[in-house]
């Protein structure tokens, strides 16, 4: 019986989450603990790593779609298994670019208000990623 691949919760307030990049790819034959994918909170990265040994089987989730917690992202087929097509990974309506603008939007407004910019600021990987595609300098 295939093995799910879902996109886990890694935060308490996590409502979706964002796969930055995949390390394996479609048809590989991967092994239990090997890391398949990294997701992309507003809080943390973090690597994914196989739940089992098989034959990964990737389907609606390329990187840097936002999708929900939960939704299946890869199934793993073992030894002798007929490998299917997967379902199609519902989307969220928020995309990189527009969640880009809202927090390049924020912190452009910290940032006009402090006379010493870039003071104690501090970054997610998610912010010093938008800010870098947004051009926004963390200084």
């Amino acid at each position: 019986m295939p093995v799910e691949v879902i996109l886990p919760r890694v935060d308490m307030d996590m409502t979706t989450g964002t796969i930055s990049k995949w390390h394996a790819r479609d048809g590989d034959t991967v092994k239990k603990g090997a890391v398949l994918f990294e997701i992309e909170t507003d809080k943390a990265a973090m690597e994914i790593e196989s739940p089992a040994d098989g034959v990964l089987k990737i389907g609606n989730a390329p990187e840097k779609a936002v999708l929900p917690i939960g939704a299946v992202v890869a199934m793993i087929f073992g030894a002798g298994e007929a490998v299917k097509e997967l379902p199609v990974a519902p989307s969220v309506s928020v995309t990189p670019a527009k969640a880009g603008a809202q927090l390049a939007a924020k912190l452009d407004s910290r940032l006009r208000g402090n006379d010493e910019v870039g003071v104690g600021l501090r970054a997610t990987p998610l912010a010093r990623r938008l800010a870098r595609e947004s051009g926004i300098a963390l200084v």
